[in-house]
């Protein structure tokens, strides 16, 4: 079904829908192992990222460039092997066996979160010159069930990486779906200059501070007509101020932004 004809199905109120887009998510890989072969600027670009998430980075190469040195010389890297990969070496830390799932206990899922982390790699990274073994490592992998990237073979990637813009807690990730990654890079310092006199941690530090408020005073609770509430009346909170308001918030201010539920919200200056 062509884009038009779905556009022409979908009269409905709600967002019109936009195929052929990627699902950009904030993937969770802290104290994950993942693995990267290769040790050229690709793979060093790639590391960058990874340790910036807080991942347990392993590296397979035969010989690795100045910054992935200083890396690990640095003590950031899990480990750094060099040689050329092997297919056992998408197993490297299976050494453990796969915990059992039959009564469904917190002792269980604390085992089997125990061996996750221990055990199996969240992703694999491959930044080689060499086509035929990138192909070959993908395919090793898509058989254990692993999430691949092949540098720059886009229908080897089950994820791109996009340019990303980072100040404190803020990341926005740009994505042009692999059909021009320098547009992104230009979009990316586009998005930069709008930030540069913003305190945008403390922003976000405010907001969450309101959210942990809410939860902890006022709509305390796991329900989903509690979640439900809570959510609203958080969209209906950071939608009340402006960035810049935001960023000049204090902490008695948050008091009384908390304590005005279910009421009116304060209009600012505080």
């Amino acid at each position: 079904m062509s884009n038009s004809e779905i556009n022409k199905l979908d009269t409905s109120r709600y967002p019109q829908i936009e195929p052929n887009g990627s699902l950009l998510v904030a993937w969770q890989v802290k104290n994950r192992h993942v693995l990267v072969v290769g040790g050229g600027e690709v793979a060093a670009s790639r590391i960058y990222h990874l340790l910036n998430a807080n991942a347990k980075v392993t590296v397979i190469a035969p010989e690795i460039n100045d910054e992935i040195k200083e890396r690990e010389e640095k003590g950031l890297l899990y480990a750094v092997h060099r040689r050329h990969f092997h297919p056992s070496d998408l197993k490297l830390y299976e050494t453990k066996k796969l915990p059992k799932l039959n009564n469904f206990s917190e002792d269980e899922y604390k085992k089997i979160d125990e061996w996750i982390i221990d055990s199996k790699f969240e992703l694999v990274l491959v930044a080689i010159d060499d086509p035929i073994k990138s192909k070959q490592i993908y395919y090793l992998a898509k058989l254990q069930g692993l999430n691949v990237n092949i540098a720059d073979v886009p229908p080897l990637c089950d994820f791109y990486f996009g340019a990303i813009f980072r100040k404190g807690f803020l990341q926005i990730l740009i994505s042009t779906n692999g059909k021009g990654p320098r547009m992104a890079k230009l979009l990316k310092d586009k998005i930069g200059q709008m930030f540069t006199d913003v305190e945008i941690n403390k922003v976000l530090e405010n907001i969450n501070s309101v959210r942990q408020g809410a939860r902890e005073y006022k709509l305390q609770g796991s329900e989903n007509d509690i979640i439900k509430k809570r959510m609203d009346w958080m969209i209906k909170v950071t939608e009340n101020y402006s960035i810049k308001e935001w960023s000049k918030i204090d902490e008695d201010q948050i008091d009384k932004i908390v304590e005005s539920y279910p009421g009116e919200l304060p209009k600012f200056p505080l």
